[in-house]
């Protein structure tokens, strides 16, 4: 049977010094693969049966304790029916956008070897991205860390606080093309709904919200009423907009903090364990930091609700 590619050597090649930069550009395939297929319904399911599942043992437990306290010892309820349908249709959902963010992250790759290619063939500075920078960019960090961690110069010749702002800007330009993805994802996905909120507000399927009575001059009340929609779904969107935002920033400095920590605080002369403290760095510090994006948006907009 044919194999599909999944990984395509390109050569991008820097005229000006006279150097070339080997990168592995994933194909549209690898999305499709089986190992890849199996890891994001796994993490999908995990994310959406959390809550149900500890839930569920929550009021089991409480059961539990009502029984061994009554003086029968028999349960006074029964167990609560587990709910699967719901968080099975979530994870199904949550599936299908994190196969979109992958398809539009390996299309923003493509994209930046297109344009490292075309910048050198027009000749112009002006246009496209180096490939100096493209190769950055589309680097694989936890492999980058071993390859770092066997080079003499690296290893031996530079601090620990050298390494780590070095790891975590690898770390940072990698981090790229991810959080570029997700944002046109997040931000489709935010228009689409807003649209769909604006068209059943101007039609009067979907009444406004009742607001509280004000104090406001007549005239300004008779122009916000009259744009009230227009008003209400663009704020929505902003906040929408900037949420994609600060949740791609968060992401992307706790990333290369999480790298940039595991090289200043890893063993010397350790390639393997480099690679894989340096994914388990970035996972922690990506989770760090989207728990801080949370409590910043909850910060800057939960008062303006």
């Amino acid at each position: 049977m044919p194999t599909t590619a999944l990984c395509l050597e390109r050569i991008l090649v820097d005229n000006d010094i006279k150097k070339q930069y080997k990168v592995d550009v994933k194909t549209f395939g690898s999305t499709f693969a089986p190992s890849a297929v199996f890891i994001r319904a796994v993490l999908n399911l995990g994310v959406s049966f959390s809550r149900v599942v500890t839930d569920w043992l929550e009021e089991a437990a409480a059961i539990e304790e009502e029984a061994r306290n009554h003086p029968s010892g028999e349960p006074q309820r029964p167990l609560p029916k587990f709910e699967w349908e719901q968080p099975f249709w979530a994870s199904v959902g949550l599936f299908v956008r994190e196969t979109c963010v992958v398809l539009t992250r390996r299309a923003v790759e493509k994209a930046l070897v297109m344009s490292s290619s075309e910048w050198y063939r027009s000749g112009s500075s002006t246009f496209g991205i180096s490939p100096k920078l493209a190769a950055k960019m589309l680097k694989d960090v936890p492999r980058s860390a071993r390859r770092k961690c066997e080079r003499l110069a690296w290893e031996k010749g530079l601090s620990r606080s050298a390494k780590a702002s070095g790891m975590a800007l690898t770390a940072a330009r990698a981090t790229i093309t991810r959080i570029t993805a997700e944002f046109i994802i997040a931000t489709s996905i935010s228009t689409v709904a807003c649209r769909k909120l604006y068209q059943l507000r101007k039609s009067g399927a979907l009444p406004a919200p009742d607001k509280e009575d004000s104090d406001k001059d007549s005239a300004k009340e008779e122009t916000e009423s009259r744009f009230a929609v227009e008003i209400e779904v663009g704020t929505l969107y902003a906040r929408l907009l900037l949420g994609h935002l600060v949740k791609g920033g968060c992401l992307l400095i706790g990333g290369a903090v999480g790298a940039g920590l595991v090289a200043a605080a890893r063993k010397d002369d350790c390639p393997k364990l480099a690679l894989r403290l340096t994914f388990l760095g970035m996972a922690a510090g990506e989770a760090a930091g989207m728990q801080l994006a949370s409590t910043a948006l909850a910060l800057m907009l939960g008062r303006r609700r």
